[in-house]
Parts: C-alpha cells; structure tokens; sequence
C-alpha cells in the first residue's frame, strides 16, 4: 500500500522525521539513559507518520525500532532485536489499515505508484533485448523498439506522459495485475537484462548523478555558461565520493561498538544503507534526489563519528 503523498512526505517524513528520532536516540544512547513514557508515546507518534507518508520508510523502520529497545533494554543487542521485530510488525500493521482507510476508504484511492516502476523496468529491459516486452494493451499507437529508446532516459516519465510517449498507464485492477505479470515474465526470461537496467540507474543516476541537474539543465537550457562550465562541477558532490566515507563510518562503529557513539554510526550507517538496497529494486528513476536521506544521514552522523575515537587523557607529564 502505497501512502498518497508524494516526494514532499518523503522530505518532511523521512528528513524531518526519522532525522529527529536519529539525533535523540543518538544522545540517550550516549548518555546510556531509557527513554520516558511520556516521551516514547511522542517518539511513537513521530515515528508513525514519519513512515507512515512515504512507503520506503517502512524498511528503514526496523533499525529504528531496533535502535529504540536498544535504549530501552540497557543496550542488551539481541534481547532488544526480539523486541524490536514485533514492535516494527505492529507500527506497518497499522499503518496500512490508517493508509487503507484514509487514501482508500475516505481518499481518492491509492496511486498504485509501482506500476510506473514496473512500466520502467519493462521499458530498461527492452532496450537491452531488442525487443518490445510492454503488453500491447499499454500501446498508444504502433511501438517498436525504436520509439522506446527516444523515449527512456533516467526519468520515467517521457514513458508515459511525455511528448511522443509510447505507453500509458494501467488503470483498472485487471490491467495492474496484467502489467505486474508481465513484468514477472520479462525478468524469469531476460535477468541479466533486468540487472543492467538496475545497475546503470545506480551507475550514471546514483553513484555519478550531479544533483540537481535536471533542475538546471529545465530551469537554465543547455547551451550556456552555467550549464556548460558550472552545473558539471556538481560530480564532485555525487553520491561515489560521499561512499568511502559512510563505509569508514561504519567500520569505526562495528569496531568500537562499545561506545555509545559508535552505536549511533552503526544504525544511522544501516539505515542509509537499506534505503540504497531498497531502491535498486524500487526506484522509479535514477536521480540523485531518491538518496537525499542516506546523504541527509551521513551528515547528521559527522559529529558523532569525531566522539567515536578514543579520547587520550593527559598525564602529568603532558601538562608539564
């Protein structure tokens, strides 16, 4: 079940949200204090509509219950994972009847986003194999392989919605169930092509995208200074120079895992790390702004990477 908000909730819920939750559990943890009542019932609150307005945040959940009963349990590592796994089957139990009663019941229904994903990945894999997978119900006029290619880039929507769009979009439940077998289909007989579809959203969109780009390149044209000269500079910022980091961090965790702010790079590292899993499955597209979290993330944890490292305390000899 998909929530009906879109990039904005995952900002707000994922940013905001779990960004809050990270940094006070990261100074009880430090400080080796439990958490209140009072406060584990607004932690709760936050917690709940922080995954609850974007669907990826449920995988990013169970670190973050994890991390809670870590607090809660005097930082006891497995008694708290046995509580935490239930707790997390709760928290997605009830967020998907809230979501089902408020988008579906109440709302306009939901968007059913994975079908834009899947259209997508049908889209990458007949680029690959030279041949068109979509089901011709999907076609808007007469498709060949060709058009598909003119038509698939690292957004999904020229698919769709752009100028000269080859497919449209399943709407009834019979044709969602006729693009998610065929989907299916297209992966049992063409893997390797589904893999390299994958791997190059994380190559050329992820590992080596210049974020905010596409924004420019929208906003500015093509053909100037800035887009020439200035906008390919933002390479240096992509996500392949952040990642040696983020793995440091979370060696310099798992080997000082004693210290309560080696725990805190642990399970921010985790975090980020399963978002980045989840999306090179489930990402509609390949563009940097889908790892803002894992990056937001790195960030938060720069502080407590420095209170990870041993403090020397000085003798008396020093002093002199």
């Amino acid at each position: 079940m998909h929530s009906p908000y879109s990039t904005r909730g995952l900002l707000c819920g994922l940013h905001n949200g779990y960004g809050l939750i990270s940094v006070y559990l990261a100074l009880k943890t430090i400080k080796e204090e439990t958490i209140s009542r009072k406060a584990s019932l607004l932690l709760g609150c936050l917690l709940f509509y922080a995954t609850a307005v974007k669907y990826q945040a449920q995988f990013i959940l169970p670190f973050v219950m994890w991390w809670y009963t870590l607090v809660q349990g005097r930082f006891k590592m497995w008694p708290a994972l046995l509580k935490a796994i239930p707790l997390t089957a709760l928290f997605i139990i009830l967020i998907h009847h809230t979501n089902q009663y408020l988008v579906t019941n109440q709302g306009q229904g939901s968007s059913n986003s994975w079908k834009y994903v899947k259209i997508y990945d049908l889209a990458g894999m007949s680029v690959r194999t030279k041949t068109v997978l979509m089901p011709k119900v999907f076609h808007k006029n007469q498709v060949t392989v060709a058009n598909i290619e003119n038509a698939y880039s690292f957004e999904w929507e020229p698919l769709i919605t752009g100028n000269n769009a080859p497919f449209r979009a399943p709407v009834t439940d019979a044709e969602l169930k006729t693009i998610q077998g065929a989907w299916w289909q297209a992966i049992r007989a063409h893997p390797t092509a589904y893999m390299a579809h994958r791997l190059s959203i994380w190559q050329k969109g992820i590992l080596f995208g210049a974020p905010g780009k596409a924004w420019l390149d929208q906003k500015l044209g093509k053909d100037n200074f800035i887009s020439t000269y200035l906008v390919p500079l933002g390479k240096l910022i992509a996500y392949i120079f952040i990642l040696p980091f983020q793995l440091f961090f979370f060696v310099l965790g798992k080997h000082t895992r004693t210290r309560g702010a080696a725990r805190t790079l642990l399970f921010m590292g985790g975090m980020g790390t399963m978002l980045l899993l989840v999306l090179l499955i489930f990402s509609l597209a390949a563009v940097p702004r889908y790892i803002y979290f894992t990056n937001y993330l790195f960030m938060l944890s720069l502080p407590f990477t420095f209170l990870a490292f041993p403090q020397r305390t000085l003798s008396r000899d020093d002093t002199q």
